[in-house]
């Protein structure tokens, strides 16, 4: 006898399969709100809970401020605008120069820290603040100077050409490129968590020291104060290593055996500098160097760009350019008259004076690259400083329309090159 398989049994068709169900309808998008902080401002601001996805516009003008939210998720779209804040401007104490940091963390007697140190305290003695160390901004620093040495190390022989076309823009990384991380110093920060951002700045240098007699060269914490050092004795990156940003970052790439593919070294180290909600400025007038400075430099060779296209400067030393950024307060800074006169130096070392055309200033008028406002005045030497010298400023400055004099004095030193080959700074060059 046939058995029925599960119970059935009788003939006939088969029963029809059953309808599926439909699939659940997609939870619509939903919206609630939370406190969005942006600058100085608080927001209500829409954010997705569940469902799709969602994205958040910021928008400010000055110190005023809104924020917009959009939650969708493929099928509905929400959409609120949050209520706008405004404030007047920051206080006296938003703004107050920075006197403590942390302690920082490099190595002792690393470039880092020896770069660091150097800065921090030119710019707490001229009153400029102090920096704070950020790990975000010490990555960010390192991989550009790695991206920099392998365009030092491009090409065969004396073939710099990928390194030439590297220093026609500095601060620009090319995508494809070995050790690209972003395009911009803004690109490259990203990348590495900083996502403070109110102020930004980069500025490096890269040391090539050759071989001495001795055989030996300039190690990488010897390359990192010669940077540091050097970077002061500029326009445009004196304005940024003095400008109004809270905290940095240092990095440098130590090629032993690279300059010029021989056994000398090239350390590419440079330093990004930040602020956050608030810059850190003063409302009195500054300087630097400044009242007791030393061991500032003697000598300013090239920087790129040169602040002295289109003058009979182009391409000669000068000496040691003198920075006047005018009060917080003030819209424009102007020099009427300055001499820097050398104390107690032998015969025959030279005297510069703006009225005798020895003096030559970079401001906003003629500034070739357009970079610096019209607080901003340089005062150069129009040759090289003697080594070793003090030196007697003495003039009149015109902030906005109330004169001030200024009278101090500063003694230069032996100059960068020299400092950073100081015996306890050498190691062995390679064979």
């Amino acid at each position: 006898a046939l058995l029925a398989a599960c119970g059935g049994g009788g003939g006939g068709s088969s029963a029809p399969a059953p309808t599926p169900a439909p699939p659940p309808a997609p939870a619509p998008a939903s919206c609630s709100a939370q406190v969005l902080s942006f600058g100085s401002c608080s927001y209500n601001a829409p954010v997705l809970t569940s469902g799709g996805s969602a994205s958040l516009t910021t928008t400010t003008t000055g110190y005023t401020g809104s924020a917009t939210a959009s939650c969708t998720n493929g099928t509905v779209t929400l959409t609120a605008t949050a209520a706008s804040c405004q404030k007047s401007g920051p206080t006296d104490a938003d703004l107050a120069i920075q006197t403590q940091v942390p302690p920082l963390t490099y190595g002792v007697e690393s470039p880092e820290r020896l770069f660091f140190e150097h800065v921090n305290t030119q710019r707490a003695q001229f009153g400029f603040g102090l920096l704070a160390q950020n790990k975000a901004l010490d990555r960010a620093a390192k991989a550009h100077t790695d991206y920099i040495l392998e365009r030092v190390m491009e090409g065969t022989g004396n073939d710099f050409t990928a390194f030439q076309a590297y220093l026609a823009n500095p601060h620009i990384e090319i995508q494809g490129k070995s050790g690209f991380t972003g395009v911009s110093v803004a690109d490259r920060t990203r990348v590495t968590g900083y996502t403070t951002f109110g102020g930004m700045s980069e500025s490096g240098a890269i040391p090539i020291f050759g071989v001495s007699t001795e055989g030996k060269t300039v190690g990488a914490s010897g390359a990192g104060l010669s940077a540091g050092m050097g970077l002061l004795a500029s326009v445009y990156h004196l304005r940024a290593m003095m400008g109004p940003y809270r905290e940095a970052g240092v990095g440098q790439t130590f090629g032993l055996g690279a300059a010029a593919r021989g056994t000398g070294t090239v350390s590419p180290t440079y330093i990004v500098l930040a602020y956050g909600q608030y810059p850190q400025t003063a409302n009195t007038l500054r300087s630097y160097p400044c009242q007791g400075s030393t061991n500032v430099e003697f000598s300013m060779g090239g920087e790129v760009p040169n602040p002295y296209v289109g003058t009979p400067l182009f391409g000669t030393a000068v000496g040691q350019p003198i920075y006047f950024p005018a009060p917080r307060s003030a819209t424009r800074l102007q020099i009427e008259s300055l001499s820097i006169e050398p104390i107690n130096a032998p015969a025959g070392t030279v005297s510069y004076s703006l009225a005798a055309g020895t003096v030559h200033l970079v401001t906003q008028a003629n500034d070739p690259h357009k970079r610096l406002k019209a607080t901003d005045v340089f005062a150069v030497a129009t040759t090289p400083m003697r080594r070793s010298t003090s030196y007697r400023v003495q003039g009149r400055v015109l902030i906005d329309s109330t004169a001030q004099n200024v009278d101090f004095t500063f003694a230069t030193g032996i100059g960068f090159s020299n400092a950073a080959q100081d015996p306890k700074y050498e190691i062995p060059a390679p064979k």
